[in-house]
């Protein structure tokens, strides 16, 4: 049990019994839970709000392209107007046409120009979306460690020898009152004890029972 001890305070958290690990992972999985759904949460509102953004950049962005659009269409119109170009002599069509061209140019790169100017917005917004599960792992990442920790205390053999040990202890508690139990002894001697083709100079018992009956020394698995 003090292993137990032990290893819910690596946790972070206080146990009196051994029911009390089932209720403490219950919390921390509600802890982790509520804290989980937050970060979710408040992130979907970032990238809502980045999806805004993006939206009205991409109207203002097409609205302008229709305008160049429209502008451009106007002063090419205007500039294939005018008299009928087979009575204009060859320079001035020359002229005409390489203002056309002129113009049809200057319309392509202002639409470039206009097109680009989302691209950051865009990267923001894919940025934000590859990195929205690591960020909601860092935000979890204490409660979830907490979960890890008691999940492994509440599986382990250390949790389940305790539980064992500790309904040995309340079994030889109802015997009468000759008998005396004395739980976890630790014995040490200044001597090598000759033990399973090895030698020993301290020993753990779990629980040592003394009567009338004689002396037992009981190991619980």
């Amino acid at each position: 049990w003090k292993d137990v001890l032990v290893m819910a305070r690596t946790a972070g958290i206080v146990v009196d019994e051994p029911s009390d690990v089932g209720i403490q992972l219950a919390r921390a999985q509600k802890v982790l839970y509520q804290q989980d759904t937050l970060a979710r949460d408040d992130l979907a509102l970032q990238q809502a709000a980045l999806e805004h953004d993006l939206a009205e950049q991409r109207s203002a962005s097409a609205a302008d392209i229709a305008r160049i659009h429209a502008r451009s269409g106007q002063e090419t119109a205007r500039l294939a107007g005018g008299a009928d170009p087979e009575s204009l002599h060859a320079a001035t069509r020359l002229w005409a046409g390489l203002s056309r061209l002129s113009r049809q140019a200057q319309e392509r790169a202002q639409v470039r120009v206009r097109s680009r100017a989302v691209l950051p917005a865009e990267r923001a917004l894919e940025d934000f979306i590859a990195d929205r599960d690591t960020e909601i792992a860092r935000r979890v990442e204490g409660a979830r460690r907490i979960v890890k920790s008691v999940e492994a205390l509440a599986h382990s053999a250390v949790l389940a020898n305790a539980i064992a040990e500790r309904a040995v202890i309340r079994a030889l508690s109802t015997l009468p009152d000759d008998f005396v139990l004395i739980n976890d002894l630790h014995l040490s001697t200044n001597q090598d004890i000759p033990f399973e083709d090895s030698y020993l100079k301290t020993a753990q018992l779990d629980h040592l029972l003394a009567g009338p009956t004689g002396l037992y020394a009981i190991e619980t698995r």
